[in-house]
């Protein structure tokens, strides 16, 4: 009778055992599984906020850890991306200041459309001359600001094609 009371109190220390090693094996199976995880996502959500910075217009931003594997791959790409990305903004910004300052220069009104007669562009002369600000009417169509016939029917023929690209109206 005393065996199975042994055996019983063995068995209940062994299963109290195993209960313990079970529950650190899965303790440290969760910890392991939580910084394999963290180690992959910490760079997934900084690629993330790299994205939306260059969305929201800060060219400077970039990845900053060493390039491996995948990861390191397209944050390389993203960074060059983001370079070129930069470098174009610039070379749009100088050449737009180039053509703002040209166009200013000019003495002659210059009104530059769209194929849909909507107003790009329009220099100081062209506002003198045919008496409007050209902050205000540009995004608009061409014939709701200009109110000249001649001017409206020349564009309209430039754009079919009928016309050469530029034309003269009234005195030089």
């Amino acid at each position: 009778a005393r065996r199975p009371q042994v055996l019983d109190a063995y068995l209940q220390k062994l299963y109290a055992a195993l209960g313990m090693a079970v529950l650190c094996a899965a303790v440290g199976a969760v910890l392991i599984c939580y910084f394999v995880a963290r180690r992959h996502t910490v760079p997934m959500l900084e690629l993330n906020r790299f994205a939306q910075e260059l969305a929201s217009g800060k060219l400077s931003w970039r990845l900053l850890w060493p390039a491996k594997g995948e990861l390191g791959a397209l944050s390389g790409s993203l960074n060059s991306m983001a370079d070129s990305l930069s470098t174009l903004v610039e070379q749009h910004a100088k050449d737009n200041y180039e053509l703002l300052a040209i166009l200013a220069s000019i003495g002659e009104g210059v009104i530059a459309t769209d194929t849909r007669q909507r107003i790009l562009l329009v220099n100081q002369a062209a506002e003198r001359l045919l008496e409007f600000e050209a902050d205000k009417v540009q995004g608009k169509l061409l014939w709701e600001v200009v109110r000249i016939e001649p001017i409206v029917r020349a564009t309209r023929e430039v754009l079919e094609g009928h016309a050469e690209g530029s034309f003269q109206v009234g005195p030089v």
